[in-house]
């Protein structure tokens, strides 16, 4: 049998043909490469802060809720409200004292945050009068709550010093002497930051001479909008026009709790309108160190309005913040 040799057009024509081939097959390969994975979605970075959070201790609408799980509002209320940590207010009663060394031991590497409220002739008083008689009572307390502080631990926490007091200084001779002493007392403990209340009805060149006199260049910074509803960019800049002829580096906390609504401006007792802000963050970042819920929401702010009790749990607020 004899074998036909190819000419010189078949050649390049089954060359041609094996060139296709190949190109195929590669082509065939690179559709079968696996598609690469959809990268995830980006992620909240992490808090300037280094993630660190303020701690959620047990307040009055925790036990409310514990006593009433089968209420029809008990999952809206602690998904909204009471899974978000507060700051833990002191009015004064030796139970403080074991207050706050229980919260300090129980807080973990979060930031128990704290409202000392109990100073003489106390909001002046209006829906929340009270406080301590004297000086000294008012020192030996704010005395035993830095104890309380260092005998947990000294642990990172912070110290809000009296609302309202610089806001309704009129002539009491013992805002001055209380507040300068509840600075000195609380920075004993290195890891204490204390900010002094500024009362955001007050101008603000006015309160910076009475934050001034009630010795914030020792603490940390000042707070505002306590309790109060107004928007957080509002608050932080009545916050900066206080500071800004003070020294450098002092911070600022502005209450978030309840300023996510529409309010009249001035109608801050119980006023309708008002709804739940962001969720409270611990900042650290320049001029701002945290917007956080200093003020519970669902606790009463007087006897108007239809609310009870200043400071007294009113669960159909509560809701109606939530909702």
């Amino acid at each position: 049998m004899s074998i036909k040799n190819p000419t010189v057009k078949e050649l390049l024509v089954k060359t041609d043909k094996q060139q296709q081939e190949i190109l195929g097959a590669i082509a065939k390969i690179g559709n079968n490469t696996p598609t690469p994975p959809t990268p995830p979605d980006p992620q909240d970075p992490t808090p300037p802060s280094g993630g660190k959070k303020f701690f959620n201790a047990k307040t009055q609408l925790h036990t409310w809720l514990e006593m009433n799980k089968s209420h029809k509002d008990y999952q809206l209320l602690k998904t909204k409200i009471a899974d978000k940590p507060c700051f833990v207010w002191l009015n004064g009663s030796e139970a403080d004292i074991a207050l706050v060394r229980r919260t300090m031991e129980e807080c973990g590497d979060t930031i128990p945050a704290f409202v000392v409220y109990a100073i003489p002739d106390r909001d002046a008083q209006q829906h929340s009068a009270g406080g301590f008689k004297t000086v000294e009572d008012y020192n030996k307390w704010v005395g035993g709550l830095g104890w309380a502080v260092q005998i947990a631990g000294n642990k990172p926490c912070v110290f809000i010093v009296e609302p309202d007091a610089l806001g309704l200084l009129n002539d009491r001779p013992t805002t001055y002497p209380c507040i300068n002493a509840a600075v000195d007392i609380l920075r004993k403990n290195s890891n204490t930051k204390i900010f002094v209340e500024a009362a955001m009805w007050i101008p603000a060149n006015d309160m910076a001479g009475r934050v001034k006199g009630a010795g914030i260049e020792r603490a940390h910074g000042i707070a505002v909008n306590t309790s109060g509803r107004a928007k957080t960019d509002v608050a932080e800049a009545y916050a900066r026009d206080v500071l800004k002829n003070l020294r450098s580096g002092l911070q600022i906390i502005v209450d978030i709790s309840r300023n996510g609504g529409n309010t009249k401006e001035g109608d801050w007792c119980n006023p309708t309108g008002e709804k739940l802000g962001s969720d409270p963050v611990i900042i650290d970042k320049g001029d701002v160190y945290a917007h956080g819920w200093v003020k519970l929401p669902g606790e009463s702010d007087g006897n108007c309005n239809g609310g009870p009790n200043a400071g007294t749990l009113w669960i159909e607020r509560a809701v109606e913040l939530a909702s």
